[in-house]
Protein backbone atom coordinates (compact mmCIF):
# COMPACT_ATOMS: atom_id res chain seq x y z
CA UNK A 1 0.00 0.00 0.00
CA UNK A 2 1.39 3.20 -1.02
CA UNK A 3 1.66 6.20 0.83
CA UNK A 4 -0.90 8.40 -1.22
CA UNK A 5 -3.07 4.97 -0.42
CA UNK A 6 -2.95 5.37 3.23
CA UNK A 7 -3.08 8.95 3.51
CA UNK A 8 -6.08 9.03 1.45
CA UNK A 9 -7.87 6.42 4.12
CA UNK A 10 -6.86 8.37 6.91
CA UNK A 11 -8.36 11.66 5.32
CA UNK A 12 -11.50 9.91 4.55
CA UNK A 13 -12.03 8.27 7.89
CA UNK A 14 -10.91 11.30 9.65
CA UNK A 15 -13.46 13.59 7.99
CA UNK A 16 -16.62 10.81 7.23
CA UNK A 17 -16.19 12.53 4.05
CA UNK A 18 -17.51 9.22 2.49
CA UNK A 19 -20.98 10.19 4.54
CA UNK A 20 -20.98 13.40 2.65
CA UNK A 21 -22.89 11.49 -0.68
CA UNK A 22 -25.79 10.26 -1.32
CA UNK A 23 -25.12 6.98 -3.24
CA UNK A 24 -22.36 4.84 -4.30
CA UNK A 25 -21.63 6.37 -7.32
CA UNK A 26 -21.61 10.03 -6.33
CA UNK A 27 -18.09 11.22 -6.46
CA UNK A 28 -17.03 13.01 -3.27
CA UNK A 29 -13.37 14.88 -3.02
CA UNK A 30 -10.96 13.36 -0.86
CA UNK A 31 -10.25 15.95 2.33
CA UNK A 32 -7.22 16.93 4.13
CA UNK A 33 -3.81 17.34 2.53
CA UNK A 34 -3.20 16.02 -0.71
CA UNK A 35 -1.05 16.79 -3.49
CA UNK A 36 -3.94 17.51 -6.05
CA UNK A 37 -7.42 17.44 -5.80
CA UNK A 38 -9.02 13.52 -5.73
CA UNK A 39 -12.51 12.93 -6.56
CA UNK A 40 -13.33 9.61 -5.71
CA UNK A 41 -16.44 7.31 -4.97
CA UNK A 42 -17.76 4.85 -2.39
CA UNK A 43 -17.75 2.05 -4.79
CA UNK A 44 -13.99 2.79 -5.11
CA UNK A 45 -13.00 2.79 -1.69
CA UNK A 46 -10.96 -0.45 -0.62
CA UNK A 47 -12.73 -3.04 1.70
CA UNK A 48 -11.80 -1.49 4.85
CA UNK A 49 -14.84 0.80 4.52
CA UNK A 50 -17.38 -1.92 3.98
CA UNK A 51 -19.49 -2.16 7.34
CA UNK A 52 -18.44 -6.06 8.04
CA UNK A 53 -19.91 -7.15 11.60
CA UNK A 54 -17.58 -10.27 11.48
CA UNK A 55 -14.57 -8.55 10.81
CA UNK A 56 -14.99 -5.14 13.74
CA UNK A 57 -12.73 -7.21 16.37
CA UNK A 58 -10.15 -7.69 13.54
CA UNK A 59 -10.06 -4.26 12.36
CA UNK A 60 -10.24 -3.03 15.92
CA UNK A 61 -6.92 -5.18 16.31
CA UNK A 62 -5.49 -3.93 13.38
CA UNK A 63 -6.37 0.04 14.59
CA UNK A 64 -4.73 -0.96 18.06
CA UNK A 65 -1.95 -1.84 16.33
CA UNK A 66 -1.33 1.00 14.18
CA UNK A 67 -1.71 3.28 17.35
CA UNK A 68 0.89 1.59 18.99
CA UNK A 69 3.48 0.82 16.50
CA UNK A 70 6.97 2.44 16.15
CA UNK A 71 6.43 3.09 12.79
CA UNK A 72 5.11 2.29 9.38
CA UNK A 73 7.32 0.27 6.85
CA UNK A 74 5.57 1.39 3.32
CA UNK A 75 6.80 -0.31 -0.09
CA UNK A 76 7.40 2.96 -2.06
CA UNK A 77 10.07 5.57 -2.61
CA UNK A 78 9.43 8.75 -1.59
CA UNK A 79 10.55 10.31 -5.12
CA UNK A 80 7.13 9.13 -6.63
CA UNK A 81 4.50 10.06 -3.53
CA UNK A 82 4.88 13.64 -3.88
CA UNK A 83 4.96 14.56 -0.12
CA UNK A 84 2.43 11.87 0.70
CA UNK A 85 4.84 10.32 2.75
CA UNK A 86 5.61 13.54 4.91
CA UNK A 87 2.35 14.38 5.18
CA UNK A 88 1.30 10.39 6.54
CA UNK A 89 3.77 10.94 9.00
CA UNK A 90 2.53 14.05 10.57
CA UNK A 91 -0.66 12.71 10.58
CA UNK A 92 0.30 10.25 11.94
CA UNK A 93 2.76 10.98 13.95
CA UNK A 94 5.09 8.03 13.39
CA UNK A 95 8.11 7.86 11.27
CA UNK A 96 7.36 6.49 7.87
CA UNK A 97 9.89 4.15 6.19
CA UNK A 98 9.19 4.19 1.94
CA UNK A 99 11.75 0.69 1.06
CA UNK A 100 11.59 -0.60 -2.45
CA UNK A 101 12.07 -4.22 -2.32
CA UNK A 102 12.99 -5.77 -5.68
CA UNK A 103 13.59 -9.49 -7.13
CA UNK A 104 10.57 -11.10 -5.89
CA UNK A 105 8.90 -10.86 -9.26
CA UNK A 106 10.50 -14.08 -10.48
CA UNK A 107 9.32 -15.74 -7.56
CA UNK A 108 5.94 -14.48 -6.79
CA UNK A 109 4.89 -14.37 -11.16
CA UNK A 110 2.76 -11.69 -12.07
CA UNK A 111 -0.04 -12.58 -15.08
CA UNK A 112 -0.20 -9.93 -17.55
CA UNK A 113 -2.70 -10.89 -20.88
CA UNK A 114 -0.43 -10.28 -24.11
CA UNK A 115 -3.14 -7.82 -24.87
CA UNK A 116 -2.48 -5.45 -22.04
CA UNK A 117 1.15 -5.72 -22.65
CA UNK A 118 0.81 -4.84 -26.91
CA UNK A 119 -1.31 -2.24 -26.02
CA UNK A 120 0.78 -0.39 -23.66
CA UNK A 121 3.62 -0.94 -25.65
CA UNK A 122 1.73 0.75 -28.79
CA UNK A 123 0.20 3.56 -26.51
CA UNK A 124 4.08 4.41 -25.86
CA UNK A 125 5.82 4.24 -28.86
CA UNK A 126 3.23 6.15 -30.85
CA UNK A 127 4.29 8.95 -32.19
CA UNK A 128 3.20 12.66 -32.01
CA UNK A 129 3.32 14.94 -28.91
CA UNK A 130 1.58 11.95 -26.42
CA UNK A 131 3.70 9.22 -27.57
CA UNK A 132 7.19 11.62 -26.66
CA UNK A 133 5.30 12.40 -23.45
CA UNK A 134 4.94 9.09 -22.26
CA UNK A 135 8.20 8.13 -23.52
CA UNK A 136 9.39 11.24 -21.63
CA UNK A 137 7.50 10.33 -18.29
CA UNK A 138 8.46 6.50 -18.27
CA UNK A 139 12.03 7.51 -18.74
CA UNK A 140 12.01 10.11 -15.61
CA UNK A 141 10.27 7.14 -13.26
CA UNK A 142 12.69 4.38 -14.40
CA UNK A 143 15.27 7.19 -13.11
CA UNK A 144 13.28 7.55 -10.15
CA UNK A 145 13.76 4.29 -9.08
CA UNK A 146 17.22 3.62 -10.08
CA UNK A 147 18.28 7.12 -7.71
CA UNK A 148 15.69 5.89 -5.11
CA UNK A 149 17.70 2.60 -4.98
CA UNK A 150 21.47 3.79 -5.31
CA UNK A 151 23.71 3.29 -2.26
CA UNK A 152 24.60 6.56 0.40
CA UNK A 153 22.11 9.15 -2.24
CA UNK A 154 18.45 6.81 -2.57
CA UNK A 155 15.66 7.20 -0.41
CA UNK A 156 14.77 3.33 -0.22
CA UNK A 157 18.37 2.60 0.83
CA UNK A 158 18.25 5.80 3.12
CA UNK A 159 15.20 4.79 4.68
CA UNK A 160 15.94 0.98 5.49
CA UNK A 161 19.39 2.33 7.32
CA UNK A 162 17.53 4.46 9.21
CA UNK A 163 14.58 1.34 10.11
CA UNK A 164 17.98 -0.66 11.08
CA UNK A 165 19.05 2.39 13.45
CA UNK A 166 16.20 3.28 15.08
CA UNK A 167 15.04 -0.22 15.39
CA UNK A 168 18.35 -0.72 17.33
CA UNK A 169 18.35 2.43 19.52
CA UNK A 170 14.66 1.32 20.58
CA UNK A 171 15.65 -2.12 21.97
CA UNK A 172 18.58 -0.61 23.74
CA UNK A 173 16.67 2.00 25.77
Amino acid sequence: MSCFSLLSSYNIKLHNAHCSVNSDSDPFVIPGFMPQKIEITRSQLPGTFVPLPDLDDYREKMHEAEISSYGIVVNSYEELEQGCAQEYEKVMNKRVYCIVRFGDEKKIGMLVKKSRVVEVIEMCMEGGVDGEKRRCRAKELGNLATKALEVDEGSSYFNISCLIRDIMKHQSA
